[in-house]
């Protein structure tokens, strides 16, 4: 199983925690918790793509242009490399 599969099932299995200043950036950026979980569950990865590195925190990030980039790339037709799947299950019990 590959890391990001490993990623997926302890999201699937809510057995992850969110750094302090990850759960800032989100405030920052308007999103929740479901919104990130969303993206690594459902999501596109594309592969050598260089990070900016912010000079305060060392955080990665991609900046605004470089978004726009993918966003045109994958608004195309292009390659597949890989497909993931993951396991999607219905839980009718409340949870004790």
């Amino acid at each position: 199983m590959g890391t990001l599969q490993k990623i997926q099932q302890r999201i699937i299995d809510r057995d992850y925690f969110m750094s302090s200043h990850a759960e800032e950036e989100m405030v920052d950026d308007s999103l929740e918790r479901k919104d990130i979980e969303n993206a690594i569950l459902k999501g596109r990865i594309v592969e050598n793509m260089e990070a900016e590195v912010c000079t305060e925190c060392g955080e990665r990030y991609y900046h605004a242009k470089t978004l726009d980039t993918i966003d045109a790339f994958l608004s195309k037709q292009h390659a597949v490399e890989d497909r993931l799947s993951v396991e999607v299950v219905r839980f009718n019990q409340v949870a004790a």
